[in-house]
């Protein structure tokens, strides 16, 4: 190991080195530039062609050497058939989400379907009460499948796609508002 602490080990290792570094960045460019001088010209193309030529083989690189795709032509009359119904397509960007009032309902809501009654969390997994079932999650359910129980709500998937189901307060029951605190009374004299 004293042998690479030499100075002039060093040097020598750096030179390689770098030698290494400017053959890899010039060598595969000289040859490049001397292939691309060597090849023949390619006659020259029709100025209008029914069908395009195909591409010319690459032989820079070997699996570009194989025989080229057939050339399959582009049915016109199928196209300018569409193009009205393209052009009249709306503008709307598919990528972007819709607004939630904005989805067609295929069928009744979750929430007036199924009642959630109760929610239980454990260890082995959740289970909850609906329509007076047990369920777990991946259940199916009046129609709906359960997707993800809750500590306080479930989610459904269904015809209307993905919906959450809370626990309805049974009607006559009614928020119980705390009481005030009662002044003390005042001393009258």
């Amino acid at each position: 190991m004293k042998l690479l602490r030499h100075p002039m080990v060093a040097v020598a290792l750096a030179v390689i080195a770098l030698g290494f570094v400017i053959y890899t960045i010039f060598q595969p460019r000289s040859r490049r530039y001397s292939q691309q001088n060597t090849a023949p010209a390619a006659p020259p193309a029709p100025e209008i062609a029914d069908t395009p030529a195909p591409p010319a083989p690459s032989t820079t690189h070997p699996l570009m050497a194989a025989a080229p795709l057939p050339v399959v032509p582009m049915d016109v009359a199928a196209i300018l058939e569409q193009l009205p119904r393209w052009i009249e397509a709306p503008g709307r960007d598919p990528f972007q989400p819709r607004a939630p009032g904005s989805f067609k309902s295929n069928g009744p809501k979750a929430s007036d379907l199924l009642n959630l009654t109760a929610v239980w969390r454990q260890t082995g997994g959740r289970l909850a009460v609906i329509n007076n079932t047990i369920v777990t999650e991946g259940d199916q359910v009046a129609g709906f499948r359960v997707d993800r129980i809750e500590a306080d709500r479930i989610w459904v998937k269904g015809t209307n796609g993905t919906e959450h189901i809370d626990f309805k307060v049974p009607k006559g029951i009614e928020a119980q508002q705390p009481a005030s605190p009662k002044a003390p009374p005042s001393a009258k004299g």
